[in-house]
């Protein structure tokens, strides 16, 4: 019987690549390997180890900043690598490949001249610019394994960092933007240092005087003296520029083996503590070139444009990727929900190809130019799509980006510690159906269980979404203090033997495309019938008066559990909630139960009760904690993990939920 022969498609085909990677996995990535990246030694085997511990590439030798810059020079040293834009105060740079190559050799001499070697840990706390990447790339020429730590932290959630990572070196700024204004850092590195154990070495200062010069710093500082009374100067800090002035550039590298870690980097949290993911060098660099050029679509020279801080997995990932393709990426300064329609100057001015973001910033950009009247006065000609992912798209924002601003969404579903998209529609190959995320990546051969009787799922019946073992090389193999594996094998291997489990619910239709429901923490057993809070949400998000909303567990003597639906209200419609909040929480329950009773796919899904909040907890990513709002709800012990980024919120839904029960004990309606 002749045995077929599978190769990678050229020019790229989805169902070619997915049916080579699904019949030969171990060579599809070998081949991958060999067409994309740059081995100083190539490896012994492709893969080895065992499934639970697979090893990819050992014994190849190479460096990511070499196959980020160098490799690049000959052909593309004069052309853009990196744009930094901070639209708050009107800060505009650029720099090409042989300047971000001089500068990144030069920072790399400057920390080995700080004993920094191969294997130490470097934590970077830098606002989404351009001496981040330069630390990022840095440390991968030197081989020191960085950490990015998301800039809006505050001292504990830093001082968590540095306990967890035990850091030689952090590279920081002094100053940065928040909500389009001026925000002094030190302050938060200072409180953050003194409540560490962990003592840092050195600490490398940025003075960013071409960005608030000395008379404004000086004019902040006095301004805000009582507040930061203390806490303006660092100890053992040396300065950025003094550090590197007079130095020449490093033109050599460190040769790391492919199963030496690059970098960690934290997940979200959304369902706890985040986890510190540890990524090694050539499963990253392998399918971050195979993902940005044949998922993504990017070919050399084109522009991926994401306003993701640069200390979470997409804005980190994708700038290496970038850089690895020969292609041009942006780094946006500044708060991603600040109400402004200024990246789609940015889109145009970088002739961007691609604009990754979240649903929630499309609401804004939907209030703010509900036509999109003045969105369309920029050229956006060389968009070919816009991609949403980090939540569930409803039609709403779905109809405003395809009809009203006339560009094709795409979605995307992915995770931390799987390094890259697990599911999306592959360089736009696979038409887009609404909810749907798409079809499973070539590379990543899924599988659904129903969680009941472990049995394959059927199409349309909802299941957990599995990843066969031995996982893609950019899955993360352990966690970072993990002994032994315990941490990773409880929380992704031990539940169903030869597979990953991503702990996330979906289906998939008779076409085979993929639909997200939620999280399997967060699915609500109403008397045996489960009940899916993203399914709810959606059709609840589709009513005219509603912003924004969550659908969360409630205690029920009877039922164990019933669904609770927490809403933010459009801001026209809070007067008429305020005139009688009985009656209209009676009337907009019953139209939104009526809505809910007749969609024949949620059974038990009507809500017991309809509460009006002001805002939600979500983490620094965007997420919804819907655990943290049930909790509070049902009066039972929560906890504020580091993720969370608008702590101040619980107070006033605390309040909020205090008040709606005082209502309900003095109502006979039923709301």
């Amino acid at each position: 019987m002749e045995t077929l022969a599978y190769k990678l498609s050229e020019p790229f085909n989805y169902y070619n690549d997915k049916e080579f990677s699904e019949k030969d996995n171990i060579s599809f990535w070998e081949e991958v390997s060999k067409k994309y990246i740059n081995w100083d030694k190539i490896y012994d085997k492709v893969w080895s180890g065992n499934e639970n511990k697979p090893e990819w590439f050992k014994g190849g030798k190479l460096n990511l900043c070499n196959n980020a810059l160098d490799r690049h020079l000959s052909e593309r040293g004069d052309q853009i690598a990196l744009f930094h834009e901070c639209p708050a105060l009107e800060v505009s740079s650029t720099l090409t490949y042989n300047e971000l190559w001089k500068k990144v050799c030069i920072f790399s001499r400057a920390l080995k001249n700080l004993g920094v070697k191969k294997g130490d840990k470097v934590l970077i706390f830098m606002p989404t610019m351009m001496e981040c990447a330069i630390a990022m790339l840095s440390c991968a020429r030197i081989g020191a394994i960085h950490s990015v730590t998301y800039i809006a932290y505050n001292f504990n959630n830093l001082s968590q960092r540095i306990e967890h990572l035990k850091p030689k070196i952090l590279i920081t700024v002094n100053f940065g933007v928040k909500e389009n204004k001026y925000t002094h850092y030190v302050p938060t590195i200072k409180k953050a240092l003194e409540k560490s154990i962990h003592k840092i070495e050195t600490i490398i200062m940025l003075d960013r005087i071409d960005f608030i010069n000395k008379e404004k710093q000086l004019q902040y500082l006095e301004k805000n003296k009582e507040i930061e009374l203390g806490y303006q100067t660092l100890e053992n800090t040396i300065d950025y520029k003094e550090l590197v002035d007079g130095l020449e550039p490093l033109l050599e590298y460190e040769l790391l083996d492919a199963v030496d870690p690059i970098y960690f980097l934290y997940t979200s949290g959304t369902t706890g503590h985040p986890k510190g993911a540890v990524a090694e060098a050539g499963g990253f660099l392998v399918q971050a070139l195979y993902s940005y050029n044949r998922n993504y679509g990017i070919s050399p020279g084109e522009t991926f444009f994401t306003p993701s801080d640069i200390g979470w997995q997409l804005g980190h990932n994708l700038l290496y990727a970038s850089l690895f393709i020969g292609g041009r990426f942006v780094l946006y300064e500044g708060d991603l929900f600040v109400p402004t329609l200024d990246v789609f100057r940015v889109i145009e001015m970088t002739e961007a190809s691609l604009f990754l973001s979240v649903p929630t910033e499309f609401r804004t950009f939907q209030k703010l130019d509900p036509n999109a009247k003045e969105i369309l006065k920029y050229n956006l000609d060389k968009l070919r799509a816009i991609i949403l992912c980090g939540e569930v798209l409803d039609s709403s924002i779905f109809n405003y980006v395809t009809k009203t601003i006339k560009k094709p969404v795409v979605d995307n579903y992915g995770q931390t510690e799987t390094g890259w998209c697990i599911i999306t529609s592959s360089s736009q190959q696979i038409p887009f159906k609404i909810f749907s995320c798409g079809k499973p990546v070539p590379g990543f051969n899924t599988k659904v269980i129903n969680p009941e009787n472990r049995e394959p799922a059927k199409p349309n019946e909802i299941g957990e979404l599995l990843i066969k073992l031995p996982v893609p090389p950019s899955c993360i193999q352990t966690l970072l203090l993990d002994v032994n594996q315990e941490q990773y094998s409880r929380k992704y291997l031990n539940k169903y033997p030869g597979y990953y489990g991503t702990g996330d619910l979906c289906k998939f239709d008779e076409d085979g495309n993929y639909y997200i429901m939620s999280r399997v923490d967060d699915v609500i057993n109403v008397g045996g019938d489960l009940v899916y809070n993203t399914l709810c949400e959606d059709i609840i998000q589709k009513n005219k008066m509603i912003l924004e909303n969550i659908v969360a567990a409630g205690k029920d003597d009877y039922y164990g559990q019933v669904p609770i639906g927490f809403i933010i209200l459009k801001k026209e419609f809070k007067s008429i909630y305020d005139e009688n909040k009985i009656l209209f929480l009676s009337s907009l329950k019953k139209e939104l139960n009526d809505v809910l009773e007749t969609s024949h796919f949620l059974p038990n899904s009507t809500l017991k009760h309809l509460v009006v909040v002001t805002g939600f907890p979500k983490t620094r990513s965007n997420k919804k904690i819907r655990n943290v709002v049930s909790k509070i709800f049902n009066d039972e012990a929560y906890e504020i993990s580091q993720s969370m980024s608008n702590p101040e919120v619980i107070n006033n839904l605390i309040s909020e939920l205090d008040e709606f029960k005082l209502v309900l004990l003095k109502s006979n309606e039923d709301i």
